[in-house]
């Protein structure tokens, strides 16, 4: 049973670090666009959407992380498991 519940904890926690990197992607392209648009017209020191779009792409920055440190516990979880297959 302990064996299922880590693989269910490392699929999950897989699935999420995915998810999370695909939405950094579009937020990076977002950003990008934002930013060529934007750019020319204005200060972008000032610019509070750039703010928002930033500690968006910061956010998942760090859920990527906390999926990846998921991962290793439970490999490190696993190990027993695995050697007493």
């Amino acid at each position: 049973m302990a064996f299922g519940f880590l693989l269910y904890f490392v699929s999950g926690a897989t699935n999420r670090k995915s998810e999370a990197y695909l939405r950094l992607q579009d937020s990076l392209k977002d950003l990008t666009s934002y930013v060529k648009v934007v750019a020319p017209n204005t200060k972008l020191g000032s610019s509070d959407e750039l703010m928002v779009r930033l500690v968006q792409c910061e956010e998942l920055v760090s859920t990527i992380g906390i999926m990846s440190i998921k991962r290793i516990v439970a490999g490190v979880e696993a190990a027993p498991f695995i050697k007493s297959s």
